[in-house]
């Protein structure tokens, strides 16, 4: 027969073992909630209460109570346990700076650390039970990365599958913020395309000024292939217009400031000459040693002879390719300081055509150019290629000449020019014949003043005209008043 010290714990043994097969029926089959450590403690905490359940029921005997009671206590203990347990893991992981979290087998949020909640701006119980898609935006992130959306509205790069351990009831992983990595991943794009597709050539050397880059353009103005020059020094591109004196400043500049610029003139791939406008800048290491050499070449051939063909339009007479008037009182002044400091004189003289007027008219204007260019022509052949011819405007001429001795010089000069415009020149199969009259002054008079000459050699040409041509007339009181030119 049983007693009831055999009977109690068979009933408690009982009850227990029922209660188990529910609990676990609940789990279903695959045991999955076994893995999360708060239903295991509920669990435990559940089996003890049953076990003590059945031993009241089996009214127990008083030497089975106190085994009642030790049962009792220990299931407090456990579940005390339990609960430290789960506050320890909490107060760990909120020691750890990066955002941490523990997901169920429904991928929900079932523990999250302190810096998560700070990461995302929401409060631990209001993530718990939530699913990833309730924080990250796929929208816009690279594959393997997402965005995560703060409760401020900001937006953040982040690896958030960077687990720790996974499961096939629970995920323990860190969310690593690569906002900065993202962002700097954008600008060495930027930086690689605009490197590409600069207008500009660009070259990358190394500290032994060995190229190891170079983009699309550069090749179009080198006429080189990538392949070509990878790995060659730019020297192969010195076209030797410029002396070891010009590349040792060149470096010195860079060592001493880190940057040079200035007009190079280097040479293509078939030998021909560019000019280029050439900006270097130094890129230092992380102790200030440069490590890479960053030059950016600007075509710029077509852009001065643009500017050559400019500055010799503003410098010479379209029409005749003589100097014009403003060139010739630049070479004047030049010539009057250089006699003052030789001893030699210059002498200033203005030409005006007699009969071109009629001439022109006559025959139209088409051909008064032609006879323009050509009197342009017997002019330069008149004097010495130190002398200068200009057009002054119309048909008036004006000549420099230099190094003279005095008057007298200048008169045989004059003479000659009369002499020359005097041949007749053809036209249109037309023989026309021109007479010319001339003034002449030196560089002592007025002051040596550059339009205070102009002015008088224009005054004595004047005088010359209204002698009837042919003539020439110095501005000076003490030179030849008028002297007529031999007959030719």
């Amino acid at each position: 027969m049983l007693t009831r010290g055999f009977l109690a714990p068979l009933l408690a043994a009982a009850v227990a073992l029922s209660g188990l097969a529910v609990f676990l029926r609940l789990l279903r089959p695959d045991l999955a909630l076994l893995n999360d450590p708060i239903v295991v403690g509920g669990a435990a905490t559940a089996l003890l209460l049953a076990a003590a359940a059945a031993f009241v029921l089996a009214r127990p005997a008083p030497g089975d109570r106190q085994a009642l009671d030790d049962a009792l206590a220990r299931a407090e203990t456990s579940e005390a346990a339990l609960a430290h347990a789960a506050d320890l893991v909490t107060h760990v992981l909120d020691a750890v700076e990066a955002p941490v979290f523990i997901k169920d087998r429904d991928r929900r949020f079932v523990l999250v650390n302190k810096a998560f909640c700070d990461y995302v701006g929401r409060p631990r119980e209001e993530l718990r039970g939530q699913r990833r898609d309730d924080l990250f935006l796929a929208d816009g992130a690279a594959p393997g990365q997402e965005i995560v959306t703060g409760r401020d509205g900001t937006q953040h790069a982040v690896l958030a599958e960077n687990a720790i351990f996974a499961g096939d009831d629970v995920v323990v992983g860190l969310v690593t913020d690569i906002t900065d990595r993202r962002r700097g991943e954008d600008a060495l794009q930027l930086a690689a395309s605009v490197f590409e597709h600069s207008a500009e050539g660009i070259m990358v050397t190394d500290a032994a000024n060995r190229i190891v880059r170079v983009n699309r353009a550069f090749c179009e103005i080198s006429g080189y292939t990538a392949e070509e020059l990878i790995g060659r020094g730019p020297s192969m591109l010195a076209s030797g217009q410029h002396g070891p004196d010009f590349y040792g400043a060149l470096w010195r500049r860079l060592a001493e400031e880190g940057h040079w610029e200035g007009e190079v003139i280097n040479r293509r791939k078939g030998g021909a000459a560019a000019a280029e406008w050439l900006s270097i800048s130094a890129v230092g290491d992380d102790r200030g040693r440069a490590h890479r050499y960053v030059a950016i070449y600007g075509e710029i051939t077509e852009r001065k002879a643009g500017e050559v063909r400019t500055r010799y339009l503003a410098q010479h007479d379209v029409l005749t390719g003589l100097v014009n008037r403003n060139l010739l009182g630049d070479r004047l002044n030049g010539a009057v300081l250089q006699a003052q400091r030789g001893g030699r004189r210059v002498a200033l003289l203005t030409i005006d055509l007699d009969r071109f007027r009629p001439i022109n008219d006559r025959l139209g204007h088409l051909a008064g150019d032609h006879l323009l260019r050509a009197v342009g022509r017997r002019l330069v052949g008149a004097v010495r290629r130190i002398d200068t011819v200009a057009r002054l405007g119309g048909d008036r001429f004006g000549i420099v000449l230099l190094g003279i001795h005095g008057a007298a010089d200048a008169a045989l000069v004059a003479d000659r020019l009369i002499g020359r415009l005097e041949a007749p020149f053809e036209l249109d199969g037309q023989a026309v014949q021109l007479s010319a009259s001339v003034g002449i002054t030196l560089d002592d008079e007025s002051g040596n003043d550059v339009e205070a000459l102009l002015a008088a050699s224009e005054a004595a040409m004047r005088r010359a005209k209204q002698a009837g041509g042919m003539v020439y007339a110095f501005s000076a009181a003490k030179s030849p008043a008028l002297a007529e030119a031999p007959a030719a």
